[in-house]
């Protein structure tokens, strides 16, 4: 892999200086262009420095041959060892004797005249060339038929970078940050956490957790509603101890609500003098949600009961507000409901009933949509839904003995509304 990252007129690739030869895994800096062009001249600043950063592999010898000069080398370790009338900072003066394996080897060349080595991130060499370069200085990285050096069995150059610039220390510690992860010359694993909070970064909800080195995790145990945003947070940290943090946008709980009638027609069968003229029948209804602030159902006749040109009117001994007990002499079509608190209210269970008398207390039907409210659920959801809850409501038709004969119909419509 070859990247030239030069960008500016001292270009090194396009000026001829580097070559890359797939057949000799090979890149060639020539002595005939800068930096090693023997009329160069590294005065001029920022332009006329180059950084070269290669992973190389050696074959497990002490005799390598992935990176070396032509020459007597004054700016670059040579095959044979680290040479050149500078000074050797460490005790691995024998450069190639260390390439006993992949390693991360820089070279570079300032325009002060400085020319330093790094193997791995280990300052091996520096020192300061004020003159200009030999007429046939020339480095190669890699296999070189023509310069008499040869890649052996097990040898590779896996990787050059090149920059024409004076990078910062920090710009040269994230190029090799990046190859030592990228080749895997360094433990680069990174660990991660998780976090939920009603905020960005929060963690009233989750707080900090370990998913260890997974990039996926999942969470089945939280207590969450329908009416507040969620922030899923991510804490990565390196083996150096960096740290990076990521938030999700807010993420709402998926609202659900089902609703079930226990059968769509109610047959109340004949009212006659042998069941005092009222008869009655149970419809059951059920309910899940999780929407935060509960659930009610309303419910609506869209007409009296009808046979033809006959009716039987609605209950008249109560109204919805003021529900009362089925007294002797009331008649019509009525309801009561086993829900024990609407909107706070014991309105068909409590004693006395609000239009008076005892308990169960009933309430005309509704001819007007969408309704009045017949059973609900008003608590607080959070963390377990609703799931199942049952209201049974009980129809109730008395007439009187006048009522004409005949088969009543109607419809009741049954709305119910999640209030998240």
């Amino acid at each position: 892999t070859w990247t030239d990252k030069s960008g500016n007129g001292n270009d090194i690739a396009g000026t001829g200086a580097a070559t890359f030869d797939d057949a000799e895994q090979a890149v060639a800096f020539a002595d005939t262009a800068q930096p090693f062009d023997d009329n160069y001249d590294r005065s001029g600043g920022d332009a006329n420095s180059q950084t070269i950063f290669a992973v190389v592999q050696g074959n497990g010898t002490t005799s390598n041959h992935v990176w070396y000069e032509t020459t007597t080398p004054r700016v670059a370790p040579a095959e044979n060892g680290l040479l050149g009338g500078g000074t050797s900072l460490t005790s691995n003066n024998l450069w190639s004797s260390h390439i006993t394996n992949t390693k991360l080897m820089t070279l570079e060349y300032l325009s002060t005249g400085t020319s330093t080595a790094w193997l791995d991130r280990t300052q091996e060499y520096q020192f300061s060339e004020t003159q200009n370069f030999a007429n046939t200085q020339r480095l190669v990285i890699g296999d070189d038929t023509t310069g008499g050096n040869q890649l052996e069995a097990g040898e590779f150059v896996h990787e050059i970078i090149v920059y024409n610039d004076d990078l910062s220390t920090s710009e040269r510690e994230d190029i090799w940050r990046y190859l030592e992860c990228k080749w895997n010359l360094v433990d680069c694993s990174v660990t991660y956490e998780r976090s939920v909070g009603t905020s960005p970064g929060g963690t009233d909800i989750l707080n900090w957790t370990s998913s260890g080195t997974s990039t996926s995790a999942t969470e089945t145990s939280l207590t969450l509603n329908t009416n507040q945003p969620y922030y899923f947070n991510i804490r990565a940290t390196d083996v150096a101890g960096n740290l990076s943090t990521t938030t999700s946008d807010g993420i709402f709980v998926a609202p659900t609500l089902s609703f079930a009638i226990s059968a769509t027609s109610v047959d109340l069968g004949n009212v006659n003098q042998g069941n005092s003229l009222t008869v009655t029948d149970t419809t059951t209804l059920t309910t899940s949600t999780n929407a935060y602030n509960g659930y009610e159902i309303r419910a609506y006749a869209t007409g009296l009961l009808t046979n033809g040109s006959d009716t039987i009117p609605m209950f008249n001994g109560g109204t919805y507000v003021s529900t009362d007990e089925w007294l002797a002499g009331d008649i019509g079509y009525g309801y009561t409901s086993s829900d024990t608190t609407i909107q706070g209210v014991n309105k068909f269970n409590g004693s006395p009933c609000a239009g008076g008398g005892s308990p169960p207390c009933y309430a005309p039907w509704s001819l007007t949509a969408p309704g009045d409210i017949i059973a609900d659920n008003d608590s607080t959801v959070s963390g377990s839904p609703i799931t199942n809850e049952q209201f049974t409501i009980t129809h109730r038709v008395t007439t009187d003995i006048t009522q004409q004969t005949g088969d009543y119909t109607t419809n009741i419509i049954y709305v119910i509304t999640a209030r998240y």
